[in-house]
């Protein structure tokens, strides 16, 4: 579907839908402002409809496979405010559905205050069902005693009442993990111990 390359600044959203003499269908389904069901008919024909009842033509499905497009005749101002504003709903919903992820940095011996802070601020994070990446960041010597850094990330699950989603893995001179909320009384211990790599 080709649509005129100029437009009237206040219409401009108006060109994302097909309708009236942008329609390039030979014949379509149509349907009237009673929403009776006209069948296959000439496009000509379902546009003098249209403009006798003092309405406008606006496809609402566009044909594939050798199937015909669908119009409905009808008020295209209310028809397009009701379409813009279920995509408005839609994408609210979408954005509160999203999952979010956060980030916290530890280091294998955060101090215990410093672990309850961090919690504090992630709870409720967690508790409205988004992930927590936690990384605790080792340096020199300490990749020697990593179990150190996977007791410090027992604590600030506990801490935080979350459980580990799936096992933790070192990545670098990092070691990893995703906290998601607590599905029951205990947390979720990593299945592979460190000594084999995680």
């Amino acid at each position: 579907m080709r649509f005129p390359t100029r437009f009237n600044n206040n219409k401009r959203d108006e060109y994302k839908y097909i309708f009236g003499r942008f329609i390039k269908d030979q014949q379509l389904v149509c349907i009237d402002q009673d929403n009776k069901n006209l069948g296959l008919i000439d496009t000509r024909d379902a546009l003098q409809l249209a403009k006798d009842a003092g309405l406008e033509l606006v496809v609402v499905s566009v044909g594939n496979n050798g199937k015909p497009s669908t119009a409905r005749i009808l008020d295209f101002s209310k028809y397009k405010y009701e379409k813009e504003k279920q995509e408005k709903q839609a994408k609210k919903k979408q954005r509160e559905n999203a999952i979010k992820i956060k980030e916290v940095k530890l280091r294998p011996g955060t101090g215990d205050n410093d672990l309850q802070v961090k919690a504090n601020q992630l709870k409720e994070f967690l508790q409205e069902g988004n992930r927590v990446k936690v990384t605790v960041m080792f340096k020199g010597r300490e990749m020697a005693h990593r179990e150190i850094g996977m007791d410090t990330l027992k604590k600030f699950a506990g801490i935080v009442s979350a459980q580990f989603d799936g096992d933790p893995s070192i990545t670098g001179r990092n070691l990893i993990a995703w906290l998601i909320k607590k599905a029951d009384s205990s947390i979720t211990p990593p299945k592979r111990s460190l000594d084999r790599g995680l």
